[in-house]
């Protein structure tokens, strides 16, 4: 099984197909652009997820440290114990409040299941 580094704690990485979304150039925020798949950081029934481009998904909640905006998601990191591929929920939940970033969301593929992401008037949806 593979695993990741967070705060000097091997955390094993769960197998699975990870969802990926691609993400239209124009956002605010440089290099917004392109494919992401999403992970979840969980311990028992907490979970916090995020999003990566490259192989370790440990990384992005590696960026958390030190970061104010991030304070309390990184003390979940330091206790959680595993990582997985987010669920389709888990990725509508990202979007739903990450409103800026949602909005150039344009298609997902986990697998060999692909759709769009669309906006609805209960939030975003893999469809």
């Amino acid at each position: 099984m593979r695993s990741t580094k967070i705060n000097g704690r091997d955390i094993p990485i769960l197998p699975g197909e990870a969802i990926g979304v691609s993400f239209a150039p124009g956002s605010p925020y440089p290099g917004d652009e392109g494919n992401w798949s999403y992970w979840t950081l969980f311990k028992d029934y907490r979970g916090i997820t995020g999003r990566w481009k490259g192989d370790d998904p440990g990384e992005r909640f590696r960026r958390m440290e030190g970061d104010p905006v991030h304070a309390d998601a990184w003390s979940f990191a330091c206790v959680a114990t595993t990582l997985r591929p987010a669920t389709r929920k888990e990725v509508e939940s990202w979007l739903d409040t990450h409103l800026i970033e949602a909005a150039y969301a344009g298609t997902f593929q986990q697998g060999s299941m692909s759709g769009k992401v669309v906006q609805t008037p209960d939030g975003y949806r893999l469809e």
